[in-house]
């Protein structure tokens, strides 16, 4: 089966829900990879959020996102666009995004963050893969502490396809906030990446 053009696969509302249901997103959400809207729409509900800002690479959404850039470029519109004079507009970041570029993406996410980012990815993100993977491992391991949580998602997995069809792997929100430390807590590390480990 062919890729979508720009991984367009639309993120169904009751998996947006089972975020808002368990995380406390609040204030300003940015949504980098807004495609059709249908995630902006769900987090728009939340009467904690007080504005969603969106964002697609994909001119087909020009009609109906805020920016129209790609998310993965520090100097982005919607990562450079001053709201209201604050350094950093937006409260949380919330998406799902392309998966092969799913580390820029989260990247530029938590410099532009205030509170945290949410990303809903397959759990395979979670393997400490090397330079292929944007040194994925090195950012998941330098930011364990601050991950809060692991959602993943299953039985049924949830379809982006439309007709019912699953991925082969499932699917997980996870979740990093800026001033969340287990450290601080003096709770051992519920999240750990075991980097170079046969070394």
């Amino acid at each position: 089966m062919s890729r979508k053009k720009f991984d367009a696969y639309p993120t169904e509302t009751a998996v947006t829900r089972v975020l808002l249901n368990r995380v406390p997103i609040s204030g300003i959400v940015c949504e980098p990879c807004a495609g059709a809207g249908l995630m902006a729409g769900e987090l728009q509900k939340k009467t904690a959020v007080s504005s969603v800002w969106t964002n697609d690479v994909n001119v087909d959404h020009c009609d109906h996102v805020d920016f129209l850039s790609d998310a993965t470029d520090p100097l982005a519109d919607v990562w450079t666009y001053q709201i209201a004079d604050f350094q950093r507009p937006f409260s949380w970041v919330v998406t799902n995004p392309p998966f092969n570029q799913a580390m820029g993406v989260l990247r530029q996410s938590w410099e532009h963050a205030s509170i945290g980012v949410a990303f809903l990815l397959r759990l395979t993100f979670l393997e400490p893969a090397g330079k292929r993977s944007g040194e994925r491992g090195e950012w998941l391991a330098a930011h364990e502490d601050q991950m809060t949580h692991l959602i993943t998602l299953g039985q049924p997995r949830p379809s982006f396809t439309g007709n019912g069809k699953t991925d082969s792997a499932t699917v997980a929100w996870l979740v990093w906030q800026k001033d969340w430390s287990w450290d601080a807590l003096g709770i051992e590390r519920p999240f750990q990446f075991a980097m170079r480990w046969k070394l």
